[in-house]
């Protein structure tokens, strides 16, 4: 009975342990609460879990629980030295897989890398995998009733170690997409030209700044209306042929046409306006549209409200005061030509 309490007790911490890790989503966030969770389930005086992808530098980042300030420099140091690394004390862990157990370090051969200053008894090591690849690994030092590491030590401390190693891997690939995302956000908003994206059913999924200054708010999520603002360059309604985009689509091939944008209580602008298909290999992703301002001449591209400089007239959303750009969201309600800010637009 008293087995089976402790069991069940061991089974509540690794679970709280696990629910503690998937909160975080910055792997800066999640080593401290690794090692923290780790130390407190092991019952072990500290806890160190270190995570790289160089091979000569295993523990590249790292945290630790349990260790005193001047003990956590000492560490850092040992971490550093190659004996500790590639002489097989700590680097094998992370490097190639292996469960390290030493139940008494003094006498390990290795093991004056790290007692003098830490205090450290007994050393046990377990990987952090993603699948295939080695991503670091997670140590327990000294457990708190003085007994060596069991094989239920091991065995507990590879199960945290083996969702470590997801909630890591994922808070890495998440942050990879969160970079991809603001640095395509960056590009798209600062462009001097108007940039829409839509995607494969026809939707706008992007529009930066200055396609919204040219025609007015864009509804993210819904799909563009044909003619809307746009006119021939006689100013008649371009209704007799299809949208750009829908060419695109059909064809596979860029579309290129001038235009004016017609907006009420708006003289009429001239743009150029640009369709070109998006794929990978064979697969269309969507339509990218390109609006060229051509009110302040043939090929230079301008904005309403542009502000004049050194270079000569420049777009207002070129600034550092236009808008973020604007990505597809549950429940967007504005349509092409509906009023923004005081401006309306009718097509």
């Amino acid at each position: 009975y008293t087995a089976e309490r402790q069991e069940r007790a061991a089974l509540e911490q690794l679970l709280q342990a696990l629910a503690a890790m998937g909160a975080e989503r910055q792997i800066e966030r999640i080593l401290p609460v690794v090692a923290e969770q780790a130390r407190t389930l092991l019952g072990v005086d500290v806890a160190v879990v270190g995570i790289g992808d160089q091979p000569t530098a295993p523990f590249a980042r790292w945290a630790s629980s349990g260790l005193a300030p001047e003990a956590q420099a000492s560490l850092e140091a040992a971490l550093r030295r190659p004996a500790a690394v590639a002489m097989g004390l700590l680097g094998p862990v992370a490097q190639e897989g292996q469960t390290l157990v030493i139940n008494d370090l003094a006498a390990h051969p290795l093991g004056q890398l790290l007692t003098p200053a830490l205090g450290l008894r007994t050393l046990l090591g377990v990987p952090l995998r993603w699948g295939p690849r080695s991503l670091g690994a997670l140590f327990l030092a000294n457990r708190t009733d003085d007994r060596p590491f069991t094989t239920r030590d091991t065995y507990l401390a590879g199960l945290l170690a083996a969702y470590a190693g997801v909630i890591l891997e994922y808070a890495r690939l998440h942050g990879e997409e969160v970079r991809a995302r603001l640095l395509a956000e960056t590009i798209l908003d600062s462009a001097p030209v108007g940039l829409i994206v839509l995607g494969p059913d026809g939707r706008v999924q992007r529009v930066n700044a200055m396609a919204e200054q040219l025609l007015g708010a864009v509804d993210v999520g819904q799909t563009l209306p044909w003619p809307g603002p746009f006119r021939r360059p006689t100013g008649q309604p371009a209704t007799d042929v299809p949208a750009p985009w829908a060419s695109v689509q059909a064809t596979g091939r860029a579309v290129q046409e001038e235009y004016q944008v017609v907006r009420s209580g708006q003289p009429p602008r001239p743009v150029r306006l640009s369709a070109l298909p998006l794929q990978t290999g064979d697969q269309p992703l969507g339509v990218l549209l390109a609006l060229m301002d051509l009110s302040y001449g043939e090929g230079v591209p301008a904005a309403a409200g542009g502000v004049d400089g050194p270079g000569g007239p420049r777009p207002a959303g070129a600034g550092r005061h236009h808008r973020r750009l604007r990505r597809a969201a549950p429940g967007s309600a504005r349509g092409l030509g509906e009023p923004q800010s005081g401006a309306g637009l009718s097509g």
